[in-house]
């Protein structure tokens, strides 16, 4: 951490957003289930930027280069549980391939060690 060796606090950080949302929302009628499904989605994106941020720009108590675990979240991914915070528990999904927001979006939980049943990908 040569940035706290130099008495720093914090460090700067440059958070960018995907293309094609912009083109999506460029291209897109504004008054569109696809505008609106780009915008929300552009919208989540940020939001989850903002949780990686907020650990990672200040580094004065934690001393850590990886994120740690949110309660018995199963993944170390701070925007992750962001959004799931906000929204109870769940986070929206696209279809990967659905670059355009096409169709429609789905709700998936946030898995947890507490829960009985999840995918075996999601463990520590």
């Amino acid at each position: 951490m040569w940035l706290k060796a130099q008495g720093k606090q914090r460090r700067s950080l440059l958070v960018g957003i995907m293309e094609e949302y912009l083109n999506a929302i460029k291209t897109s009628d504004p008054a569109s289930e696809q505008h609106i499904r780009a915008t929300f989605m552009a919208g989540i994106t940020m939001a989850h930027e903002v949780g990686h941020v907020i650990f990672l720009h200040d580094f004065r108590s934690f001393n850590s280069p990886r994120e740690p675990h949110v309660g018995d979240g199963c993944e170390a991914e701070l925007g992750f549980s962001f959004i799931c915070w906000i929204f109870s528990g769940f986070h929206p999904q696209n279809t990967p391939e659905d670059i355009m927001f096409k169709h429609t979006l789905s709700w998936e939980p946030q898995y947890t060690l507490s829960m009985k049943e999840r995918p075996l990908y999601k463990t520590y």
